[in-house]
């Protein structure tokens, strides 16, 4: 018993070190960096990202220059910052296939001393820029947090002041029937039909919404039988100190079966005055 725990411990652990990562799948290549490794899979903030489901094969470059080589099947896809309009693929999280390697084991059970340092660099940290800026930009991890700070002129209109809607809170649920496999695309817009209704239930008619940042995390799942009902659900959390920024998180689900989540985070500003 104390055997078995302490290997289910072993293959517990955790790398946060950025390691160079190269991809390739139905022809496509794709290259990028590890954020999160284990025996079992790893996080990749990547060029490319490749459909849920598809089997990629490539390797590692570990520290020392050796090249360990990988296969492995998407779990799941992120995308990152963007607006309403504009989302763009940034991570993927990937299950390894087949037994560990042995360079693999090493590194887990050795790491340098510099990895903690390493452990806490960008890829760890939200980043929250204006929309227009967004294509440049590094993604989130799931779950990850931060304080936006106002865009330099909050993108050229002004600002909602402090009061307007704080603390109000208010849902909105909207339901699609989907007949095919849940794609990243269908649960996109489903999810931005509940964001928005949640918006204008608890904006006055002169004020506007911007995007700024979108963390969208699609589940692994199987496909959904022919008429099954996706339903995405919205919740306002408030107006941040301020009143400029909205947050919500819209939960995808069928028949209380989790299939995605993401979180926004929101400009609420103040519709221009026309003369």
């Amino acid at each position: 018993m104390s055997r078995g725990g302490t290997f289910e411990k072993r293959r517990e652990k955790r790398s946060k070190r950025r390691l160079r990562v190269v991809l390739e799948a139905e022809g496509t290549r794709s290259g990028g960096y590890t954020t999160n490794l284990s025996l079992r899979g790893m996080q990749v903030t990547a060029s490319v990202v490749f459909p849920m489901g598809s089997i990629v094969r490539g390797h590692i470059e570990l520290p020392a220059g050796k090249q360990v080589a990988i296969e492995a099947k998407v779990r799941w896809a992120i995308k990152g910052v963007g607006t309403f309009a504009t989302l763009q693929h940034k991570s993927m999280g990937l299950q390894l296939l087949g037994a560990p390697s042995r360079e693999l084991f090493d590194l887990l059970e050795n790491p340098r001393e510099d990895e903690a340092r390493q452990g806490s660099g960008p890829t760890a940290t939200a980043t929250t820029v204006p929309a227009a800026a967004d294509r440049g930009t590094r993604s989130t991890a799931p779950e990850a947090s931060a304080t936006p700070r106002a865009p330099a002129g909050c993108l050229g209109v002004r600002c909602a002041e402090p009061g307007i809607a704080i603390g109000r809170q208010g849902t909105a649920e909207q339901r699609i029937e989907e007949t095919g496999p849940l794609t990243a695309a269908a649960a996109a817009r489903l999810i931005e039909r509940a964001a928005r209704a949640a918006l204008e239930s608890i904006l006055t008619a002169d004020h506007e919404t911007r995007g700024v940042k979108l963390v969208l995390t699609i589940m692994d799942t199987e496909p959904l039988p022919a008429g099954s009902t996706m339903s995405a659900l919205a919740r306002v959390e408030a107006l941040s100190e301020g009143g400029r920024f909205v947050d919500l998180d819209v939960d995808l689900s069928e028949l209380g079966r989790t299939l995605g989540r993401a979180t926004f985070t929101v400009l609420v500003a103040r519709r221009p005055r026309t003369e």
